[in-house]
């Protein structure tokens, strides 16, 4: 089984991919000024995800840097969340919906 760690890694590559299909564009994505600021948001949607999936655990999540605007994201791994084995399922959207990158 892959680690928390193996698995963020792999978010983030597939981020990377993402964001030069794009072009480099993330204007449908909230992006924050400050690291913390985006942490925290994270943690408290990393919650309101697992929440809503029905799951116990909070979702595994990343903050990254882009590149070329100095600001941060936030990343959810819904894959992982959809995974687990008491996922109630529901609206993939969920995450995209509140304005972030979900994988």
């Amino acid at each position: 089984m892959e680690s928390a760690l193996e698995r963020l890694t792999k978010m983030k590559e597939r981020l990377y991919a993402q964001i030069e299909i794009d072009g480099g564009k993330l204007n449908y994505c909230k992006t924050y000024k400050a690291k913390a600021t985006a942490e925290k948001v994270a943690g408290k949607l990393a919650l309101e995800t697992a929440t809503y999936f029905g799951v116990e655990a909070p979702a595994d999540w990343l903050v990254h840097e882009v590149d070329g605007i100095g600001r941060w994201i936030v990343i959810i791994d819904l894959t992982e969340v959809l995974a687990r084995e008491n996922s109630l399922g529901g609206y993939l959207a969920f995450v995209a919906n509140k304005g972030h990158f979900s994988i």
